[in-house]
C-alpha cells in the first residue's frame, strides 16, 4: 500500500493517509457522490494507482448551463 499521500478536497485542509488508488483515497476522506479527481495537478480515473508522496485532490463536479 502506498504510503504518505496527501489528500485533499478543494477548499479543506489536506491530510496524509495510505491509499493505494484514488478511490481509496476518495474513501478514506468520507466522500460520496460525483467528483473529479487529480494526482498532482493532473486529471485522474478513480482506478489510478498511486505512489509515495503523490498529491490526490477531489473536486466536486458542477454540471450547469445558461439560460
Amino acid at each position: 500500500m502506498a504510503k504518505n499521500i496527501t489528500a485533499q478536497v478543494l477548499g479543506g485542509s489536506p491530510k496524509v493517509i495510505e491509499a493505494e488508488t484514488v478511490r481509496d483515497a476518495f474513501d478514506q476522506l468520507g466522500l460520496s457522490g460525483n467528483y473529479t479527481a487529480a494526482i498532482n495537478g493532473e486529471t485522474a480515473l478513480m482506478d489510478s494507482s498511486l505512489k509515495d508522496y503523490q498529491h490526490v485532490s477531489f473536486a466536486l463536479s458542477v454540471k450547469g448551463g445558461r439560460k
